[in-house]
């Protein structure tokens, strides 16, 4: 990270020497663009990501996918009998009926956060 941070400081002192004539307008564009630069790479990276995992999914064979249903079948009913063990049917339908927050997600451009779009990031 104080690497990044170092030659990020480093970048944006030469860019801004280097457009010097123009600093009142590339003192805050090369930030954003440096910011957005980077979101799109690790965009880039989690969509890659994904569509490896996709591609693996779709090249598995018919022993495999029919092993792989009849283990999440197991596992599901295992859970199943779990949840009625606990009552936890119930308290999930406290807390959705508690959970009244609107949802306030304005789209790929939210600058407070980036969202996670492959669980092999979070």
């Amino acid at each position: 990270m104080i690497t990044g941070l170092v030659t990020g400081i480093a970048v944006y002192i030469a860019a801004c020497i280097v457009t010097l004539p123009f600093i009142l307008i590339s003192s805050w564009l090369i930030p954003l663009w440096m910011w957005m630069s980077l979101r799109w790479m690790e965009d880039l990276v989690s969509a890659c990501r994904g569509s490896l995992a996709l591609i693996n999914l779709l090249l598995i064979g018919r022993e495999e996918l029919s092993t792989l249903r009849a283990v999440r079948a197991s596992l599901l009913e295992e859970i199943k009998s779990l949840a009625d063990a606990y009552d936890l049917n119930s308290i999930l339908e406290k807390e959705k009926e508690l959970s009244t927050k609107p949802n306030r997600d304005f789209g790929y451009f939210n600058i407070t956060r980036r969202k996670k779009k492959d669980w092999n990031e979070v």
